[in-house]
């Protein structure tokens, strides 16, 4: 208990600085506020605990915005895909939840990207904290965000659609498999000083185990069935994970988590997050015969010389998401074609909902923001200091050069979408009719959108500095809200094919009125962030 007290009051001390950073990087506030909190130790104590309780409000208002723009339309529009009445839906819930549980990332997930490791230092070679003591409070206050966030929720639709006795033992279900799925990790890392997800390819196949059926609970009242078949495995799975952190070798976990080696690549990972996939190594760059343009002249052989050199980056980078679109794709199809009859009868449902998930899709794969980060670190954070942008022309004719390479980039992504789509559709040709080749426009103007949209937010809210950290709110909040009416637009199953065409419309009006925008705003707002 003592342990528990001294290192939440460490982490909470811990947690103010990183809240004071927070708001020092906010418009107007931010300058007034001096480099440091001004305050003693028990000043700093104070909001320490100020900063642990705000932490588990956040857990609270993201269950609320959770219910609000995920789960709730299901309750006032029936879910037609594959179930039948309210308590499928609510099947559909739990099995949901209890994958959402899993999804919130563990403690140590892969080395060197998550806070345990740099805390890490901090708590066990600064404060001297017990290893034993740092790592078991820092597994139970993870325990604890998910609990809160996951109970709200699950209380809410339990009452809603009337089975709050499943809504309580997926709750329990879910934290038990939740601590099995902490200690694993930890057992993992503790033998073989990594986690599986290092590799890329099976960080995938996790993700998408666990994705498919957290966002996609089409399994009518099989979501109830599963939760009772995993309630025995959870609760063995607890009990392991219960001996396991008994026995643990604490000291060797520590050790793997606070050496100076570490603390200084995830202190460059944490000034430089927001480029850490972007950064490349010599042997990427390409370097050698660019006779292919030399007869290039201006900006045209200065982004073409650019973008010979980061092909690799970019090509490599395409055909991952190729490859994974394919792989899901094939998946799809496979299950269209065996269970076709009972799908037949919903294909138009499963159509619309298709078309609406489109957009969180495009939205995701979009390449356009890995795209604009290798440009500003490869290109742009050489050239703004000396006001290369600052006529409108310039901008102008960058964007002109850049959208169409980013085009280049998109369209196979966008390819295997399509054509993974109008397979899949194919086998219910005779539902859906001549509304399958509505797919064709449809991701077109999507594909195109979300790259331009990606360039507009990089020149008009342009966040990044010379120490390659982000510091525009803006920016932050203009993808935030464009990533939530994707995902929400995805669950509204009012929405039809006019509505589809009507917003299909606005993005086009908003690509026509982006030039006109660059002209006047460019100029003014791409440009250096001041650096803290």
């Amino acid at each position: 208990m003592r342990n528990a007290k001294l290192y939440l009051r460490y982490h909470g001390i811990v947690k103010i600085n990183f809240l004071y950073a927070l708001l020092r990087k906010l418009p107007w506030i931010g300058k007034r506020l001096a480099p440091a909190p001004p305050l003693g130790y028990s000043g700093k104590l104070t909001l320490a605990v100020l900063g642990i309780i705000f932490q588990l409000f956040s857990c609270l208002f993201m269950s609320v915005l959770l219910v609000l723009l995920y789960y709730l339309p299901w309750k006032y529009q029936a879910f037609s895909f594959l179930s039948t009445g309210p308590q499928d839906v609510a099947s559909g819930f739990f099995q949901s939840f209890f994958f959402l549980s899993i999804l919130a990332a563990p403690v140590i997930m892969r080395k060197g990207r998550h806070e345990l490791d740099w805390t890490g230092y901090y708590f066990l070679k600064s404060f001297r904290f017990p290893p034993k003591g740092f790592i078991l409070s820092r597994v139970l206050i993870n325990l604890a965000r998910i609990a809160i966030g996951l109970f709200f929720p699950l209380l809410v639709m339990g009452w809603y659609l009337g089975n709050i006795p499943m809504a309580l033992l997926t709750f329990a279900v879910s934290l038990l498999m939740r601590y099995f799925v902490e200690s694993f990790f930890l057992s993992i890392f503790e033998s073989k000083g990594k986690t599986f997800l290092e590799n890329s390819w099976l960080s995938i196949v996790f993700w998408i185990i666990m994705l498919l059926p957290a966002f996609l609970p089409i399994f009518g009242n099989g979501g109830e069935r599963f939760i009772l078949l995993s309630s025995p495995f959870a609760l063995i799975g607890a009990i392991w994970g219960f001996f396991y952190l008994r026995r643990a070798s604490y000291e060797k976990l520590a050790a793997g988590l606070s050496s100076t080696e570490d603390l200084l690549a995830t202190r460059t990972f944490t000034k430089q997050a927001h480029f850490y996939a972007v950064k490349m190594e010599d042997d990427e760059l390409v370097l050698g015969d660019t006779e292919e343009i030399s007869h290039k002249t201006g900006y045209d052989y200065l982004h073409e010389l650019i973008f010979h050199r980061i092909q690799r980056k970019l090509e490599r980078q395409t055909k991952k998401k190729v490859l994974l679109l394919v792989a899901v794709g094939t998946i799809l199809f496979v299950l269209g074609f065996i269970f076709q009859a009972n799908l037949a009868p919903r294909a138009e449902n499963l159509f619309l909902m298709m078309l609406r998930t489109s957009f969180f899709i495009s939205y995701l794969v979009s390449p356009g923001e890995h795209f604009t980060k290798l440009l500003f670190l490869y290109m742009d954070k050489d050239l703004l200091p000396f006001h290369y942008y600052r006529e409108p022309k310039a901008i102008l004719r960058c964007l002109k050069i850049r959208l169409l390479k980013l085009f280049r980039l998109t369209a196979p992504v966008t390819g295997v979408i399509l054509l993974g789509l109008l397979a899949f559709f194919s086998l219910f040709i005779q539902q859906i009719g001549s509304k399958i080749w509505l797919l064709i426009p449809i991701l077109l103007v999507q594909g195109a959108f979300f790259a331009l949209y990606r360039l507009m937010v990089y020149y008009l809210l342009q966040p990044y500095t010379l120490k390659m950290e982000a510091k525009s709110p803006a920016a932050s909040m203009a993808n935030g809200a464009v990533y939530l009416v994707s995902y929400a637009f995805f669950h509204m199953k009012m929405i039809g094919l006019v509505a589809i065409a009507v917003l299909c419309g606005v993005m086009g009006l908003i690509a026509l009125s982006a030039p006109f925008l660059l002209v006047s705003q460019g100029p003014k707002s791409f440009k250096l962030k001041e650096t803290s």
